[in-house]
């Protein structure tokens, strides 16, 4: 009997290549969501800080404590704005997340049909070596 071949062989092994490709575009949005936490971390620290500069008396001139509202502003304009890219990029995330998922689905499904075709063709296999077996003692039986 020929050995076992799976005739969707290539097809499986692209999908598995999708597979891992869709799971680093997953890898790398999350890497970017962390980043932006950090981020997002990073500059309420800063305004904190800057808060504290203003709220303690006698530090500064009125153009500092000017310049000091101005960069308070900015600070929270910035927070405002990582949130929003946070959010895009959780939207971009559960999409990814989907596309990890499909990709999931379809190679599993493939590993299914190889493993049933595999289990087949050990069947058939082994009812030929059998056969084979069977008519081989049969043939020296016959002569004996």
């Amino acid at each position: 009997m020929p050995p076992f071949r799976f005739p969707l062989e290539r097809v499986l092994e692209h999908r598995a290549v999708q597979l891992a490709a869709e799971k680093l575009k997953l890898q790398e949005l999350r890497k970017d969501l962390a980043g932006m936490v950090e981020e997002l971390e990073q500059v309420r620290v800063e305004r904190a800080s800057a808060r504290r500069l203003v709220e303690e008396p006698g530090h500064g001139t009125g153009s500092d404590l000017k310049a000091l509202a101005a960069y308070l502003l900015r600070c929270k304009k910035k927070e405002r704005e990582i949130l929003g890219r946070q959010q895009e990029l959780g939207r971009r995330i559960g999409h990814q997340l989907d596309c990890v998922l499909k990709a999931r689905q379809n190679h599993h499904l493939l590993e299914k049909l190889r493993q049933r075709r595999l289990e087949q063709w050990t069947y058939e296999s082994n009812r030929e070596t059998e056969r084979v077996a069977s008519e081989a003692y049969l043939a020296r039986w016959v002569r004996q």
